[in-house]
């Protein structure tokens, strides 16, 4: 998406229409200004999403924290465009900068909270309505059995329906 101001009116238009506009001569662009993608978007994102009340504060907080250390290691590059950064590079990049000031464990949790918050911003910018009702309702969980867990402990026996066992088997209530 690109927002235009063609005499004095903006208008969002898609990108190929405004490569298509963009060469066709007699048309006058006044301004042309590629959406914003940069690490200071998301943390906008972030602030916005806490504000509607779509996440909770203290996940925002959370998430922020893990974007704010990740911005301190990103070069300039890195930092206007969110969509190319490379998440293995940068997780090995944190553990050789700042692995002396977090434990291995939160090194993990950080990559994994700010990959989600770039993800999050990218399905935003692609789809804002489609988000917002998917953030609203809240992600699906799946169910114990959908996750592969039928709540039995680990070691035991598995539970076994009553028309399934021996006729000769003894049943204790």
């Amino acid at each position: 998406m690109v927002r235009l101001t063609h005499r004095e009116a903006p208008y969002i238009i898609g990108l190929d229409s405004y490569n298509s506009i963009k060469s066709r001569e007699g048309h006058h662009l006044v301004e042309a200004q590629a959406e914003e993608y940069s690490i200071d978007a998301v943390l906008n994102f972030l602030d916005s999403i806490k504000d509607e009340g779509t996440m909770k504060p203290q996940t925002v907080r959370s998430v922020k924290a893990a974007c704010n250390s990740f911005k301190d290691i990103l070069n300039d590059e890195e930092k206007q465009d969110v969509r190319r950064l490379d998440f293995e590079a940068l997780a090995e990049r944190m553990a050789t900068l700042k692995g002396d000031q977090h434990s291995p464990g939160t090194l993990r949790e950080y990559r994994r909270r700010f990959q989600r918050a770039i993800g999050d911003f990218l399905r935003y910018r692609e789809n804002p309505e489609a988000w917002k009702a998917e953030a609203a309702g809240g992600r699906k969980r799946r169910s114990a059995n959908a996750a592969g867990r039928s709540g039995e402990v680990p070691g035991s026996l598995p539970k076994v329906p009553r028309h399934v066992q021996a006729p000769d088997a003894l049943l204790f209530p």
